[in-house]
């Protein structure tokens, strides 16, 4: 949880392949925020985020910012609307359907989003043949959710 009182979820978008990576962090330090880009970021590829300082000094990434602070969202091609677009899906879906995501349960959340993000661009009967292809074999017992 971070010092405000909110979870705090990082995530990362291939420019490549349009597929999100996201999932609770317990900070957005530094060293977390590092660690979750080496564990889903290709070597050598170049790392676009806003300005937080925790983004500094990861060396084995090209790494170009804008300063939304300071109003620039857009700079050539420095940018990180695509996955502003992904923090929206789950804002909206956080408003106006769930309405209340338990820290217990975010992981869960994020989870789904992620999926449906991924797998966007697949006609309905696509994503629901992932959907129940995916559930095969999966069971959350009552006990286990509501432990």
């Amino acid at each position: 949880m971070s010092a405000y009182g909110k979870m705090v979820v990082a995530g990362i978008r291939s420019r490549e392949n349009r597929q999100v990576r996201a999932s609770v962090v317990s900070s957005a330090s530094k060293r977390v925020l590092t660690d979750f880009v080496r564990r889903n970021a290709k070597r050598g590829s170049t790392l676009y985020t806003d300005e937080l300082p925790s983004y500094d000094g990861m060396r084995e990434f090209f790494h170009e910012s804008v300063a939304h602070g300071r109003g620039e969202y857009v700079r050539d091609d420095v940018h990180i609307n695509g996955m502003e677009s992904f923090w929206a899906l789950i804002k909206r879906g956080h408003k106006s359907t769930y309405h209340k995501m338990s820290p217990k349960h975010l992981h869960r959340y994020v989870d789904e989003f992620s999926g449906r993000y991924n797998s966007r661009r697949l006609g309905a009967r696509r994503q629901m043949a992932l959907v129940a292809l995916r559930m095969r074999g999966q069971r959350l017992p009552w006990r286990k959710l509501t432990e």
